[in-house]
């Protein structure tokens, strides 16, 4: 059975459990950028990358730092781009194959050819190139969601990038 007194701390005054500990403040899940409506990873990712390589100037940092977040957004797609182009032809392959068995027992067998045989290779033909159709749109899907949320978060880089070159150029204009 609990207890329903107040548990004490090491000292012996009552113990008070800190409400941050419990829920997540506001000004914790809050960034500067979230002003402006971004997400915060790959846009806090851009700025700090671009602002660590300013040396050669701002508007370069931030171009070399937006080419490598985009690039490690990119990162599957090219797994899913290969599913979307091999999958169809690992299909016709099997249609192939399945027409190259049922010719095979054509010629090997006189005109009394058992025509259930002959179905097996049409159906291995069939099946092989419906899984591969399946396959390539199933890829398909997310690989069409991924690659249009990366052209949406490039858009967002290259807004946070004029933000972030315009306030540093308000900051050098502003100072004495």
């Amino acid at each position: 059975m609990r207890s329903s007194s107040p548990s004490r701390s090491a000292n012996g005054a009552p113990a008070t459990r800190s409400r941050r500990s419990t829920t997540r403040s506001s000004a914790a899940t809050s960034t500067p950028l979230s002003c402006w409506g971004f997400a915060p990873a790959p846009v806090d990712r851009f700025l700090a990358l671009g602002l660590k390589h300013r040396e050669c100037g701002l508007a370069q940092g931030l171009e070399e730092s937006g080419q490598q977040v985009l690039e490690r957004l990119r990162s599957g797609l090219a797994v899913l781009d290969t599913l979307v182009t091999l999958s169809p032809m690992l299909g016709i392959l099997g249609t192939v194959t399945g027409i190259i068995a049922s010719f095979e027992l054509l010629g090997a067998s006189p005109a009394g050819t058992d025509p259930a045989a002959i179905a097996g290779g049409i159906a291995e033909a069939l099946i092989t190139t419906a899984a591969g159709l399946v396959v390539s749109m199933m890829a398909l899907i997310p690989f069409n969601m991924f690659r249009t949320q990366i052209a949406r978060w490039a858009r967002k880089l290259e807004q946070a990038g004029r933000h972030c070159e315009l306030a540093c150029a308000k900051g050098r204009v502003d100072a004495p």
